[in-house]
């Protein structure tokens, strides 16, 4: 009687066929696993670029939202104020405090160009009465970016408390109001008074870009012209 092994290789149906317990040699386990990390590597790498530009696409667009905001406020302050005061003497800013009973409107338009200057005016917002009687003083003052570098500027806010504060010093400071991330690189304001002092048109443009590297930087221009509101 033959006795055929297990293991034994034999022939059907004119193929070779083994016909004893098979499974994975080391070397096809060891490719297996050699692919799998290949894949999860890539997989990996891809997902931590996509969530590196998420968070750079959020950072970005809390810098844009930060711009769009400090000109809305300039806006609407400007809009509701008076007096309007346009300084280029004072590397600083304009100092000091508006007296509606002494100020006189320059007849006809005057501007600042790009470089570090203030416009200061009266605001709505009356002094609470234990501190004098006047409309609080308010100035936008641009600044040289933190940066240090030529040409580039950030938007700084003083403002009185009280009737008395001198602007730019004191209980009323020069302080950044947009994220350092974001960098103006030119501005121009102009007041129109049209010969009058009824109604002075203000126009305000800046542009600049937000982003540290050259591929991520995002430009922006904004513009806005602001009538008195009497």
């Amino acid at each position: 009687m033959n006795i055929v092994d297990s293991t034994k290789e034999r022939r059907k149906d004119g193929k070779k066929e083994r016909t004893g317990s098979s499974g994975f040699t080391l070397v096809e386990m060891l490719v297996s696993i050699a692919i799998f990390m290949v894949v999860a590597v890539i997989a990996v790498s891809a997902l931590l670029k996509i969530v590196d530009a998420s968070r750079k696409s959020e950072s970005l667009q809390d810098a844009v939202n930060n711009i769009n905001f400090a000109m809305d406020s300039i806006t609407r302050e400007l809009r509701v104020g008076s007096d309007y005061i346009l300084d280029t003497s004072d590397a600083n800013g304009f100092t000091g405090i508006i007296n509606p009973v002494t100020y006189a409107p320059v007849s006809g338009p005057t501007s600042l160009p790009a470089q570090p200057a203030s416009i200061a005016f009266l605001t709505s917002i009356k002094a609470p009465s234990s501190l004098g009687t006047c409309n609080l003083t308010y100035s936008y003052f641009f600044a040289q970016h933190p940066d240090n570098v030529s040409g580039h500027f950030t938007i700084d806010k003083a403002q009185q408390t009280s009737c008395t504060d001198s602007i730019g010093s004191g209980a009323a400071p020069y302080v950044p109001i947009i994220d350092p991330s974001i960098v103006i690189t030119s501005f121009y304001i102009s007041v129109d008074t049209n010969g009058t002092t009824a109604e002075p048109n203000v126009f305000l443009y800046i542009s600049g870009y937000t982003g540290a590297a050259t591929a991520a930087k995002t430009y922006f221009d904004l513009q806005t012209t602001i009538s008195e509101r009497l």
